[in-house]
């Protein structure tokens, strides 16, 4: 297993709220909190707008995105609710609640719209489900000016499991998350058979691991671990022998998502393909802002039908190559005055034809000076560890570019940089914005503006000791959310 020297873990903060969830539960209990699951009338109501109640009837294969309404006594003033999600779930359907907080901008009309998003694999058992729609927060009640806790009483005091830090339990995160929350309503769903000679469904999700590690003579070694591609398998069984297509959906433009192979010979004893997936994955978290539907189809060739629904989140910009083309650097390169970046950037060779590899390499040029590209200046140095890589077909290959700082001015700079693809040479461009910036103090504490001056060194002394938090700026930035990225680095044991 790989032990990363820097986790990344995406948190979700809500902005207009000012809240951020790191992990641990935040437990408001004491012997006078009330709890609003113990409201004999939950003041707090979600139906759809053609009735006042949620129930959704779908054939085994469909989806339906259904107007909801939020309705709050006006009895009571919002204080915030987060992370409001769907629970209890039968197996083979997917679903979220959009937007998935509540702010006091309810308490003008005490309403609030939204929208219900239900995905029901072919292979659901039909039959009759209640999902619970839970949430965490508080609301106040205004004659007392009591705060009402939004939360499972049952499950904030309990002992945080003891789990290792790591991108790999982000799931168990979520699922911490899910058990705290408290019950705001519930979704009756009626699944009806829709019978195919076809059964397609998704196995177990696999994902891999990697990191880039560089060498800071301040600093120690500074490791960045990520998810560099996950793979889910598609499984297809068939009454008869017959020739099945696998189709899927389209995406926002970010990642890449590819299913291979696309056509099989299915039978009763089962075939296999399998979902690729590199700077868009499957979260173990909904974030409605950032999560689409990829819809996977399997069609026989006599016209039957089975669809599988799969969450999608695109993480991060992975150039995808069907064949000789440029490498693209779009994302911005954030940096202080005075500090050594490691910026990583995703490619992905998918040939249209039978071609199974490209040679490629990069060259730094210089900046670009309005028209023209002039030798890097005297405070930047940009290093390309591994300048010369051959590109496999369908496996993501990353690489990272080290830009270097030392009293460098405030501003944006454009690194050209030359590429070698194949038989053909491009000139791409990477960004970088430099501001003054230092950290504050110890750790723990925050990153502030002010007079550049280089990050501290990290303390000498046992591995396991010498850990300290800082903040990386890349990420998705949204209206309502951002997603940041946390990394924790460590300087080597000498």
């Amino acid at each position: 297993m790989i032990r990363f020297h820097i986790l990344s873990l995406h948190l979700f903060i809500i902005a207009i709220l000012g809240f951020v969830f790191i992990g641990n539960a935040i437990s408001f209990a004491d012997n006078t909190t009330s709890y609003y699951n113990q409201m004999p009338n939950p003041p707090i109501t979600f139906v759809s707008n053609q009735q006042n109640l949620i129930s959704v009837s779908l054939k085994q294969g469909e989806s339906i995105q259904l107007p909801i309404l939020v309705k709050m006594n006006q009895d009571y003033t919002m204080e915030s609710i987060t992370q409001i999600m769907l629970v209890d779930d039968p197996s083979g359907v997917q679903g979220w609640v959009d937007p998935n907080m509540l702010s006091d901008t309810i308490d003008v009309t005490h309403l609030a719209n939204g929208t219900l998003y239900l995905y029901v694999d072919s292979t659901t058992t039909p039959g009759n489900y209640t999902v619970k729609i839970v949430g965490r927060g508080a609301i106040k009640e205004v004659s007392t000016g009591k705060d009402i806790q939004i939360m499972n009483p049952s499950e904030v005091d309990k002992p945080e499991p003891d789990l290792k830090q790591g991108i790999d339990q982000l799931g168990e995160f979520w699922k911490r998350q899910a058990a705290e929350s408290g019950l705001l309503g519930t979704i009756h769903l009626q699944i009806v058979p829709n019978p195919s000679s076809i059964s397609l469904q998704t196995g177990e999700l696999d994902q891999n691991y990697g990191q880039f590690c560089s060498n800071d003579t301040d600093h120690g070694t500074m490791c960045l671990g990520f998810i560099t591609n996950q793979q889910l398998p598609l499984n297809l069984v068939s009454d008869s022998k017959i020739q099945v297509q696998l189709e899927m959906s389209s995406l926002p433009n970010g990642g890449w998502v590819e299913v291979y192979p696309k056509t099989l010979q299915v039978g009763p004893s089962g075939s296999s393909s399998k979902l690729l997936m590199a700077g868009a994955e499957w979260p173990p978290g909904i974030n409605p802002s950032y999560t689409k539907a990829l819809t996977i189809r399997a069609l026989s060739q006599n016209g039957d039908v089975s669809t599988v629904y799969v969450p999608i989140t695109v993480v991060q910009n992975v150039t995808v190559l069907h064949s000789s083309g440029p490498i693209q650097f779009e994302k911005e390169v954030p940096m202080n005055s005075n500090q050594k970046q490691n910026a990583v950037y995703g490619v992905v060779y998918d040939p249209i034809d039978d071609s199974n590899q490209i040679q490629s390499s990069l060259k730094i040029l210089g900046v670009v000076n309005e028209t023209k590209i002039v030798p890097l200046p005297s405070w930047l140095e940009v290093e390309i560890p591994n300048s010369t890589f051959t590109l496999k077909a369908r496996e993501p290959y990353y690489l990272m570019i080290n830009p270097m700082t030392s009293s460098a001015p405030e501003g944006t700079f454009v690194v050209a940089i030359e590429e070698h693809v194949g038989e053909r040479s491009y000139v791409q461009n990477m960004t970088l914005h430099v501001f003054n910036m230092h950290y504050s103090g110890a750790s723990g504490q925050s990153l502030s503006l002010g007079p550049a001056l280089p990050l501290p060194a990290l303390q000498s002394g046992p591995v396991e000791d010498s850990w300290i938090p800082l903040v990386g700026f890349g990420g998705i930035v949204g209206g309502v959310a951002t997603v940041l990225s946390v990394y924790i680095v460590r300087k080597n044991k000498k």
